[in-house]
């Protein structure tokens, strides 16, 4: 196991990022995009449930609609 993580793992950590720069151009954009995403089912008062997955939340009694909206948050 110990051979493993010393594989893995850098013998030091550093701020340094030795990768090619792509790696980091990709990277950026895409950790935008997801916490944009996610903070859209924070703030949606539906919590995306209708907005995003166009779940009929008006078709359920009020009950479900509200269980499928707390999955959703």
């Amino acid at each position: 196991m110990k051979q493993i993580l010393a594989t893995l793992l850098p013998k030091q950590i550093t701020n340094r990022f030795p990768g090619q720069k792509i790696a980091l151009y990709v990277f950026v954009p895409l950790t935008l995009m997801l916490i944009f995403r996610s903070c859209m089912h924070l703030i949606a008062p539906d919590g995306g449930a209708q907005s995003i997955a166009t779940i009929p939340l008006d078709t359920y009694s009020d009950g479900a609609a509200a269980n499928i909206i707390a999955i959703f948050s």
